[in-house]
């Protein structure tokens, strides 16, 4: 449910219909403005790797975007029905808005007013991203105030989530943990940073670590099958959906799971489930022309891909994470003959890589 919130002070739990904001004592001439509170990025849903369309995760140049939440809003696209018009905030409050940050910058040592300024910004964030950049800035001033401010620190981690600066995130949630350590959530969404930079056996050793505090947690499982996938780690990502999807908190996420394994059932035979890799990545699946087989050599056809560009580690942990997933795929399918996949640029026909495995 959303919460309400004074327009002026940012105070949560205004009565609707309410005339007064009991935290201020200001008048709320068209009563409360409501926009939901953004909630930290725990789930992945990054199904680009799992249900195709229903994904909400890019790529970019080896570096995967962190991925998005199920069911729940990130910053600039709040959640509407389908052909929804986006919602704007009335001009009225965004002046409302505008106040609270001045009267922040006012009072540059009011630890209050930086605080009451960062969460309504980012709230407002819901609907216009361009408050993204002035609650990370309130929120960094709350920390030069007061360093160990645990409402800050965990929504700078996020905001650097939504900016895909996975080690800046990581950094900001370990730092909130050294003050809260039970805080599982937190803990989760660390776990989802160390996946989203690549570091797959960091992250489920902390979805392990998370679900021995708290079995059934939907959030860590999910999550964890997510890590097993993309490790090439296929029964043990079966097996870990199907637990989330005994521990999913309603019939619409029981759904979308069911989706995922329907979708890696599909992986009947090796070359499904080798072309499945390439069609459901999320670098390369945007730009796949086609895929063909010869014998036990897959040509990869790609439009644009920017093979070249990538940095030397970038590459390398690209075609490490081919080299991994073909193995696996070989050895689920008791395949012992070499495979060769051939990466080749669809507009010129040049051999971009070949690897044997």
């Amino acid at each position: 449910m959303p919460r309400f919130f004074c327009t002026y002070c940012g105070a949560e739990g205004v009565p609707a219909g309410a005339r007064y904001c009991s935290a201020c004592g200001r008048a709320v001439s068209s009563g409360p403005f409501t926009i939901p509170r953004i909630p930290a990025p725990a789930l992945v849903f990054s199904c680009v790797l799992l249900v195709g369309a229903a994904a909400v995760v890019l790529g970019r140049l080896g570096e995967r975007v962190p991925p998005r939440v199920p069911g729940r809003s990130a910053p600039g696209s709040a959640e509407l029905p389908e052909g929804h018009p986006p919602i704007e905030l009335p001009e009225d409050v965004r002046a409302m808005i505008r106040g609270i940050r001045e009267e922040a910058e006012r009072d540059p040592e009011n630890v209050e007013k930086w605080k009451k300024a960062a969460a309504v910004q980012y709230r407002a964030a819901q609907f216009d991203r361009a408050y993204l950049a002035e609650a990370e800035k309130a929120y960094r001033r709350v920390l030069e105030l007061d360093p160990a401010d645990l409402e800050a620190l965990r929504q700078l981690g996020n905001l650097a989530f939504e900016r895909e600066a996975a080690d800046e995130a990581i950094r900001y949630y370990r730092a909130y943990l050294e003050r809260k350590p039970e805080d599982l959530d937190v803990r989760t969404d660390m776990a989802t940073m160390y996946m989203a930079r690549g570091d797959l056996d960091r992250a489920i050793s902390l979805y392990r670590e998370i679900l021995r505090s708290r079995p059934g947690f939907f959030e860590a499982l999910f999550n964890l099958g997510i890590a097993y996938h993309e490790k090439g780690d296929l029964q043990q990502a079966v097996e870990t959906f199907r637990a989330a999807q005994k521990a999913a908190p309603d019939d619409r996420f029981r759904e979308r799971v069911g989706e995922v394994l329907a979708r890696l059932g599909a992986a009947s035979s090796f070359e499904a489930e080798a072309e499945g890799f390439f069609r459901n990545h999320p670098m390369v699946g945007p730009k796949l022309e086609s895929i063909s087989w010869s014998g036990d050599e897959m040509t990869v056809r790609l439009r644009d891909f920017p093979m070249d560009a990538m940095p030397e580690p970038v590459r390398e942990r690209f075609l490490s994470r081919i080299h991994e997933a073909m193995r696996s795929a070989k050895r689920r399918h008791g395949k012992t003959e070499p495979l060769v996949v051939r990466l080749v640029d669809a507009g010129s026909g040049n051999l971009m890589q070949s690897l044997t495995e």
